[in-house]
């Protein structure tokens, strides 16, 4: 059991992120979900990741998916799914398929849980 506070975790872009990515991947990855998007990891074990990520206006996402299965939940903002929205107190279940979203006007704070350990992306 351990205890953490969220808000207290340390962030990191997109950008960061991609560093530890060869470098023939980095404008892969940069591409499909931008360079601005930051994130901090909660917990990360064989069987479950939780990550929370936050965006600006309008930052969006090329179609991906992860490997696993993600349950995404909106803090804050929306996230726009083609014509479905999910706004804060909803979310969405992903059973490794791929999606895309667009943030909406305020952008958008969300958590995701992923059973086991989540590909950076994965665009095929």
């Amino acid at each position: 059991m351990f205890f953490y506070d969220s808000n207290t975790l340390p962030y990191r872009s997109n950008q960061e992120l991609s560093e530890w990515l060869p470098e023939e991947q980095r404008e892969v990855f940069l591409d499909a979900v931008g360079r601005d998007m930051v994130s901090t990891t909660v917990l990360l074990s064989p069987t479950m990741t939780v990550v929370r990520s936050r965006v600006g206006p309008g930052a969006q996402v090329r179609p991906h998916r992860h490997g696993t299965n993600q349950l995404t939940y909106v803090l804050s903002g929306e996230l726009r799914y083609g014509r479905r929205v999910t706004r804060a107190g909803e979310g969405v279940f992903t059973p490794n398929q791929k999606y895309t979203w667009v943030a909406g006007p305020e952008g958008a704070e969300w958590i995701e849980i992923h059973d086991g350990v989540p590909k950076p992306y994965d665009l095929d």
